[in-house]
């Protein structure tokens, strides 16, 4: 399976299954039992006024089995936009 076949199949199941099409794939890594891939976009504008002063960049992270089948996935992080991700 391809890099980009992955990185499309992320990205279609982002912008239709969760209406979040405009972020970026920030880590896509194959392991053992397929992909792990990290998604970083932009929390809606509602969420950022009620929770923030700046623009709040969430980070999803997914994993794919070897047919390209989501089999977990959840928001790892928020962060404004402009920190630094904790090490």
């Amino acid at each position: 399976m391809s890099f980009e076949v992955v990185y499309q199949s992320v990205l279609d199941f982002f912008g239709k299954t969760l209406d979040k099409p405009n972020g970026q794939i920030i880590l896509l890594e194959k392991d053992e039992d397929g992909w792990i891939v990290e998604y970083e976009v932009l929390e809606d504008f509602e969420y950022t006024q009620k929770f923030a002063k700046n623009d709040i960049l969430a980070v999803y992270t997914i994993n794919l089995d070897s047919n390209l089948k989501v089999t977990n996935f959840q928001r790892s992080r928020l962060l404004e936009r402009g920190s630094v991700f904790p090490e």
